[in-house]
């Protein structure tokens, strides 16, 4: 599951047109995390999912299901 949502996540961080970089700095954490948020290898909390769902204007169902 984590994979699938890292997935998702990559897509839609590339859908708007964002690098790592400048998406770690929206939501807060280093590229590195963003890193190892979309290989699935970190746990997404609920509170990062907010607030990566409101940067990519998706919803949370989105996230965890895909574009």
């Amino acid at each position: 599951m984590h994979k699938q949502i890292g997935a998702n996540l990559k897509a839609a961080r590339l859908e708007a047109g964002m690098n790592q970089v400048v998406f770690g700095t929206l939501i807060g954490v280093s590229a590195q995390q963003v890193v190892k948020l979309e290989r699935g290898d970190n746990r997404l909390s609920f509170a990062n999912a907010v607030t990566i769902c409101n940067e990519l204007g998706i919803k949370h169902k989105q996230l965890r299901k895909g574009l």
